[in-house]
């Protein structure tokens, strides 16, 4: 979120599997007019996004829960998208 507040030009776009934590960033994102990101009910291990089409993938609060198999399978998406 930090991004999209304070880099306006940027477009943000956020995926998780958990409904509510969606839910909490769609309110973050009404109250703080954040127009550039974008929110996505889906599993990151198999995104819908095309190849290389981001400049950056920033993965946060997920890889420790993850076993190293699923952990792989994730970073192997993130590069793919990069």
């Amino acid at each position: 979120m930090m991004i999209a507040k304070y880099k306006k030009a940027s477009e943000v776009h956020c995926i998780d599997q958990n409904e509510g934590m969606l839910s909490l960033a769609k309110k973050k994102k009404q109250k703080q007019n954040l127009s550039s990101m974008h929110t996505y009910l889906e599993d990151a291990t198999h995104t819908h996004f095309s190849k290389e089409l981001f400049d950056y993938v920033i993965i946060s609060l997920v890889l420790y829960e993850m076993n190293n198999t699923l952990a792989d399978t994730l970073l192997k998406e993130a590069y793919t998208l990069l």
